[in-house]
């Protein structure tokens, strides 16, 4: 069984950072490339003797990013998975990025192999968050993935990732699209020279802001995510490839969850929910929960592939909270008893409503208010005592 407690020692290490930076801030990246001088599979730690370090400048607003050579000096920090000890030696040429501090923790190492007739390096193997590293891969393939946020669990500027969407590109085209969730590979071949793809989603983050209602402002440091890729090489043996399946799956998300899920007009429980065993082709997907107006698309199930699906669904109604100081007052709304203060008044339907506040031995205060879909309008009286009558 793989082994991937580096990757919660890791988390630690981020989160000790993290603490000593504003809750704004974003952690600067570190990205070396140079020769594996030490590996410790007991501590996790791997030590590079960095020869050259990846920087971007910027010229007339146009970005221009490439390996620069640096004075060697060791950096060390722990693997981001212990498959990584598998697959790297001393003496081995890697990319390694860390997040806030040069080294501490990995957060990517790619194993890289010589690309003689253009004197660069190529990544055979991805093992962390793809994005930190910047060597490309050979044959021609590019690996994009993109998580996917449970937004109901949320910790400032990251939410944990419920999946995560990837596409195979090779040479510009587009080879394979699927959805893996976490803990689940897959595996791309191209029939024509027997190269290709083998990638696993381990666990990791998604940024908040793909989340609904998201403020946009970034409260924290970026999000961080493990994957394990390996591309074999033109003509190499099958090794994790393998025949796509025939048929095709498909993983519903929902915001909020438990809405009831209508595949083709049946009836296949509630999400978060995956439907396996769907034949390629075109299908009606409906999603229906209380208080919220259903949801309707169109989906396209294409054989090997696992499609994620993610409704936002769009509340019916909004509610309201009602206080009084003192308390205990009758709330009339639209001139109907609702009940007595403090007092919230869930499914109400959006518009205009005239709210009355009544209290023996107080003044009747009216108020007017505008209630919303999926909001909640707080509303707030302060009732005067009523002057005794002069004799």
């Amino acid at each position: 069984m793989t082994s991937i407690r580096p990757l919660y020692a890791g988390i630690l290490i981020l989160t000790l950072c993290i603490s000593c930076m504003p809750a704004g801030a974003i952690l600067q990246q570190f990205t070396y490339r140079g020769y594996v001088s030490s590996t410790d599979p007991v501590s996790g730690n791997l030590t590079l003797l960095a020869t050259h370090s990846w920087r971007c400048s910027y010229d007339n607003a146009t970005q221009h990013c490439g390996w620069e050579a640096v004075s060697q000096k060791p950096v060390t920090g722990k693997v981001p998975a212990a498959d990584v000890f598998s697959m790297v030696r001393p003496g081995e040429v890697v990319e390694a990025s860390s997040l806030g501090i040069p080294g501490g923790y990995w957060t990517g190492i790619g194993v890289l192999a010589p690309v003689y007739e253009e004197g660069g390096y190529v990544a055979t193997d991805l093992f962390g968050n793809l994005p930190s590293l910047p060597a490309p891969l050979p044959g021609g393939y590019v690996v994009n993935a993109v998580t996917e946020p449970d937004c109901e669990h949320c910790t400032g500027s990251t939410c944990p990732a419920r999946g995560a969407t990837i596409a195979i590109l090779r040479n510009g085209e587009e080879c394979w699209t699927g959805t893996l969730l976490p803990g689940e590979e897959s595996r791309y071949r191209d029939p024509l020279d027997q190269s290709g793809v083998y990638i696993r989603f381990v666990s990791g983050n998604a940024s908040s802001n793909l989340c609904p209602n998201a403020t946009g402002i970034f409260t924290g440091p970026q999000p961080v995510s493990l994957f394990i890729l390996h591309v074999d090489k033109t003509g190499s043996s099958p090794g994790h490839a393998s025949r796509l399946p025939d048929t095709g799956s498909l993983t519903i998300l929902s915001f909020p969850s438990g809405a009831t899920v209508f595949l083709e007009g049946e009836q296949k429980g509630a999400t978060q929910l995956t439907v396996s065993d769907l034949n390629p082709g075109e299908y009606t997907l409906v999603l229906q929960k209380e208080g919220y107006s259903p949801w309707e698309k169109t989906v396209t199930i294409h054989n090997g592939q696992r499609m994620m699906v993610t409704a936002t669904l769009v509340p019916l109604y909004g509610s309201l909270r009602v206080h009084s100081s003192p308390s205990q007052a009758m709330v009339l709304v639209n001139g109907e008893k609702a009940g007595d203060t403090p007092l919230v008044i869930k499914s109400v339907s959006p518009g205009e409503y005239f709210i009355t506040f009544s209290k023996t031995g107080y003044l009747t205060e009216n108020r007017t208010t505008k209630v919303s879909a999926g909001q909640e309008k707080l509303l707030y009286a302060a009732l005067s005592p009523e002057t005794p009558m002069a004799f």
